[in-house]
């Protein structure tokens, strides 16, 4: 996911060039035992989405246990509707933590670890009039609260009297109201929050 950033910040991911951070994992379960939780399944989807990745899957489509576990999650038209949406951002990181933990996977059946940041908030702007989607991931082991500051996301003009946003739930496919300044949700270990805010005007 880190090597798409370079992409955003220079803005050289775009139609015909997009910023590609590898196969999906979503559904992949691997003889050694690294194998994605689903809260990690969900977390990695949204990231892909979010950062105009191409979905390129990489499961057994044959295995039908395997692709009725993940269907909901591959076929979230609003998440895919993110991916495919062009307005002039690709979308990426735009906050994280200082603080650092490590996560573990195993390749060639040897673990490896990759450090990232405890807490990381993407963004990416849609088309319409303030219209932006948000993941906010949790890459701890415990449950934390996750708060995302309206006028600190890209593509977003929040003024202190006039910043009311309404707020969607990619994943639950609900309307979540309309919230001023900031919105904040307790999101589990290794799971991911994903919303898309519009601008409400008062």
């Amino acid at each position: 996911l880190e090597s798409t950033n370079k992409y955003y910040y220079t803005n050289t991911s775009y139609p015909g060039c997009w910023a590609y951070p590898d196969m999906l994992q979503v559904g992949v379960y691997h003889k050694h035992g690294s194998s994605l939780t689903m809260h990690e399944t969900r977390s990695h989807f949204g990231a892909w989405t979010i950062v105009s990745s191409p979905l390129v899957l990489s499961h057994d489509v044959k295995n039908d246990t395997i692709t009725d576990l993940i269907w909901d999650l591959i076929s979230n038209r609003e998440a895919i509707a993110i991916n495919q949406a062009y307005a002039g951002d690709s979308g990426g990181v735009y906050d994280f933590s200082e603080e650092r933990v490590d996560l573990a996977d195993i390749i060639g059946g040897e673990e490896e670890l990759t450090t990232v940041p405890l807490y990381q908030y993407l963004s990416k702007k849609l088309p319409g009039e303030g219209i932006v989607a948000v993941l906010l991931m949790n890459s701890g082991e415990e449950k934390m609260t996750l708060r995302a500051v309206f006028a600190e996301i890209p593509g977003i003009e929040c003024q202190v009297d006039d910043c009311a946003y309404h707020v969607r739930d990619v994943w639950k496919h609900s309307d979540l109201g309309v919230h001023e300044k900031s919105w904040s949700v307790s999101v589990d270990g290794h799971d991911a929050a994903y919303i898309v805010l519009e601008y409400v005007p008062k």
